[in-house]
């Protein structure tokens, strides 16, 4: 069985941004996603209304754009029914590609809607919903009709709309898993063999950003140095999937002059006609980028993300929390559930730097407990906040005697976020965190940021190169934490 919602197009770019859907009035007191919901002219403002079937098309005196979300009926937590038969709740729905579909009256409304969301840069998985969406056919709105009561009917009394907080503690807790399993499918191979190569790629960035940067400020003609060096760096990557390829296919028949003539046509780089201006390059940039991440995926295997390198779900008298694995360190995992618990934007203002890392530091100490006041966690803490306060001489990437290298590792990346005020950007952290700072793992920074900004800040760019196996387990693990939630009565402290 499915529950119908209807709801204006218009919303589609907002409710893939959390992946759910809210009473209205949650929308404009919460912090997180999109707090623009634009509403029927009967919506309520605590409630959702669910309809058992596909209802008619709305007309409505804006000539707004209407769409319906068919849900599974176990998406739907204490549904409740009006006396005029109307199905409401007041919880949170939140669905993913398998369990929601978005039907519209019109293939043109399907076709316009995914079209102007696929600009919204918070509309996550929206190749994977726009896959399993479909238009309404003529039989499915002759299955049953409304009059006037019904579509403007009344929720039940005692229909109480959840906590804000409750929301955004669980976007809080979805961005870590997603932030989690997303920075490991970004990290650099673990593969000895081709450590040699990381520096290149590293490289290839610095190129491709000091050449966004500075074209508005250098003749055009200085742009074909950095094209003979893109190709250089993206003719290596291609050599070396070409090498692999040939020692899993040894004794196999190859055509070596048609090997070579493949890899020079892959990697020759054309500069866009126009790259006088901001949207030639960006779109060089993205075509840049399509290729280099095609050229790693194919130059090494892909790491499974499973056993111990994933995270888990463990149970608490709090609600559930996330156990990271082991080589991330208990600090990590003690860290991360604080974040999620304690929202220290909000404490902040929403503001990194120093505001950011006192709260960090707060919750490090509290992590610590008595072994505070004589570690070397605590000089490390106090140098960073000296540092983002005044700007006194700190170098992150030193550690002044912190015994366990993991928690070493844990402060290290909470000083990189809060360094640069743009690492609210995630796009911008990543690239902070490669070309600046030369990590190479991204699952922990991912994760911290994903604990502080939650799952509906997280851009659409990063996810769309989000390999199957690393959502699916990102999924699993949600439904673990929503599973446990509703166990214990939406008891997520």
């Amino acid at each position: 069985m499915s529950y119908f919602v209807l709801t204006p197009v218009t919303n589609l770019g907002n409710l893939l941004s959390t992946e759910s859907i809210s009473p209205a009035a949650l929308y404009e007191t919460r912090n997180y996603g999109f707090r623009f919901f634009d509403q029927r002219e009967d919506d309520v403002e605590g409630a959702i209304r669910m309809y058992a079937e596909l209802p008619p098309q709305p007309t409505d005196e804006e000539g707004r754009l209407f769409m319906a979300l068919e849900l599974d009926e176990t998406l739907v937590r204490m549904a409740q029914m009006g006396e005029d038969g109307t199905l409401w709740t007041a919880e949170t729905i939140r669905f993913t590609p398998s369990s929601c579909r978005f039907v519209f009256y019109s293939e043109g409304d399907l076709r316009e809607s995914f079209n102007a969301v696929h600009r919204s840069i918070e509309a996550k998985f929206a190749s994977s919903y726009r896959a399993g969406a479909r238009a309404a056919s003529p039989q499915d709105e002759g299955q049953m009709s409304f009059d006037g009561l019904a579509l403007r009917g009344t929720p039940p009394e005692g229909l109480h709309m959840e906590d804000v907080a409750r929301f955004e503690r669980l976007d809080r807790m979805k961005g870590a898993i997603f932030g989690y399993c997303l920075g490991f499918c970004y990290s650099l191979p673990r593969d000895k063999g081709v450590q040699d190569m990381c520096d290149e790629y590293v490289r290839f960035w610095e190129i491709v950003d000091d050449l966004v940067n500075s074209v508005t400020q250098v003749p055009v003609d200085s742009l074909e140095g950095h094209r003979r060096m893109l190709e250089a760096i993206l003719y290596k990557f291609l050599i070396a999937s070409e090498l692999q390829s040939l020692r899993q296919s040894a004794g196999e028949t190859f055509d070596l002059g048609e090997r070579i003539e493949r890899i020079r046509r892959r990697s020759t780089v054309e500069l866009p006609a126009s790259m006088t201006d901001s949207f030639g390059l960006n779109e060089y940039r993205s075509e840049l980028e399509d290729r280099i991440r095609e050229a790693k995926d194919n130059w090494r295997d892909a790491t499974p993300l499973r056993g111990a390198l994933r995270p888990r779900i463990e149970p608490s008298a709090t609600g559930p929390k996330i156990k990271l694995p082991k080589d991330d360190g208990p600090l990590a995992s003690d860290l991360l559930n604080k974040m999620i618990r304690a929202d220290f934007l909000k404490a902040t203002n929403r503001v990194l730097g120093y505001p950011f890392a006192l709260e960090c530091g707060k919750a490090v100490r509290s992590c610590m407990g008595d072994s505070w006041d004589a570690s070397e966690e605590r000089a490390y803490v106090n140098g960073l906040l000296v540092y983002l306060n005044d700007g006194s001489e700190f170098d992150p990437t030193t550690n002044p005697g912190i015994e366990d290298e993991r928690s070493f590792n844990t402060l290290r990346l909470v000083a990189h976020l809060c360094e640069r005020r743009d690492n609210k950007d995630l796009d911008c952290y990543y690239r902070y965190l490669l070309i600046r700072c030369k990590t190479k793992d991204f699952a922990l920074p991912f994760c911290l940021w994903g604990a502080a900004f939650g799952f509906s800040a997280m851009p659409k760019t990063l996810f769309d190169s989000m390999s199957p196996a690393a959502e699916a387990c990102a999924r699993k693990l949600f439904d673990e934490v929503l599973n446990m939630v509703e166990r214990q009565d939406g008891v997520a402290e």
